[in-house]
């Protein structure tokens, strides 16, 4: 996924999720769903800015570690599984 089809997909489902919020029945379970599809779409969309910025793996794992510092345990292990998942995919 490119950069702008990720923030464009990204932004559409905010702004769906806002929406559905202030205006309709509040079920939970949707609005979680709905949640966790928007942070995997925000996470793909900073995955893919890290490795752009990155001229190769070695300086793409510099960014990564900078990145992070200000995650918490589980966000973090997620960006490590993704960046070394799409370091494998450019090799």
């Amino acid at each position: 996924m490119d950069d702008t089809r990720a923030r464009s997909e990204f932004l559409r489902i905010k702004d769906n999720l806002i929406e559905r919020i202030a205006t309709g029945p509040r079920d939970l379970f949707e609005i979680e769903d709905r949640l966790i599809r928007l942070t995997d779409h925000l996470e793909k969309f900073a995955f893919l800015k890290i490795y752009r910025l990155a001229e190769d793996g070695e300086m793409a794992l510099n960014i990564l570690a900078e990145k992070l510092i200000e995650l918490d345990a589980e966000n973090r292990r997620k960006l490590i599984r993704q960046t070394l998942d799409g370091m494998r995919l450019e090799q």
